[in-house]
């Protein structure tokens, strides 16, 4: 067991390598820039954002900077929250996505408990009554989050 983790655990670092690249090189063909929906800057100011973020650098050295950068942990600076890391987000989020990966994972488990159960008793009227129940309660949450997301995006509100 611990044996097929270890092979799962060491094939996943070539695909998240890939999925790194290719998400770099995704973003690069994107036209425009990061600094192109902010207000409208002058030359210099766009020049120095440029060089303190080291988007004046060859492609090639942004991504061996990129590349080296994830490999030590070091995602780089926030765009959206200047003076943070993107580590340093990651840092503060992480205990609460562990938490609600265990509630997730500790109501999967019960729930499956119960199927399991209607299965071996043939009682296929639970068993589509709790699947329509919970997709239902999925599309209900989706809705809720979708509208709680709008309302806090200062951004879905503007009008001009």
């Amino acid at each position: 067991m611990i044996s097929i983790f270890i092979k799962r655990l060491l094939l996943a670092i070539p695909v998240l390598l890939a999925v790194a690249s290719l998400t770099f090189f995704l973003v690069k063909l994107a036209p425009g820039g990061p600094f192109d929906a902010d207000k409208a800057v002058s030359p210099q100011v766009l020049k120095n954002l440029n060089e303190a973020y080291n988007l004046n650098a060859s492609e090639w050295e942004q991504y061996v900077a990129y590349m080296s950068g994830i490999l030590q942990g070091d995602f780089g600076p926030s765009f959206r929250f200047p003076g943070r890391s993107v580590s340093e987000m990651i840092a503060t989020g992480l205990p609460v996505t562990f938490e609600l990966a265990f509630y997730a994972i500790l109501i999967a488990l019960l729930l499956g408990r119960f199927y399991v159960e209607a299965a071996f008793n043939r009682d296929y009227t639970m068993i589509l009554g709790t699947t329509i129940f919970f997709s239902a309660m999925i599309v209900f949450f989706n809705l809720l989050s979708d509208l709680a997301a709008m309302w806090l995006n200062p951004r879905s509100r503007d009008t001009s």
